[in-house]
């Protein structure tokens, strides 16, 4: 997906909406259109993120009983791989 400019989506989205003349005749208006799009958007990437984030903040006590079981050969800390961790959990609740 190609990333474009609010107002390309815009006339994209309004085939026939002259950009040009709407901006001129109504400056004000298309400035609080382009200011809904950017709350909007940061709305929608806020709750991305939580989505995303929310459930590995939940299984963070689980992470260290994967590192005791699952360490290191140097001993060292580390953040387990998302991938092997859920595995690792599916594993624990279903059994193989």
């Amino acid at each position: 997906m190609e990333n474009k400019t609010k107002e390309e989506i815009l006339k994209e989205v309004c085939h026939d909406f002259d950009f040009k003349f709407f901006s001129f005749v109504y400056s004000d208006t298309v400035a609080d259109i382009l200011t809904a799009m950017d709350k909007y958007a940061e709305q929608s990437c806020e709750k991305i993120q939580e989505l995303f984030l929310k459930p590995s903040q939940e299984l963070k006590p689980l992470e260290e009983l994967y590192r005791r079981e699952n360490p290191r050969p140097d001993g060292k800390f580390y953040i387990p791989d998302a991938t092997e961790f859920y595995k690792w959990i599916r594993i624990k609740i279903l059994g193989k």
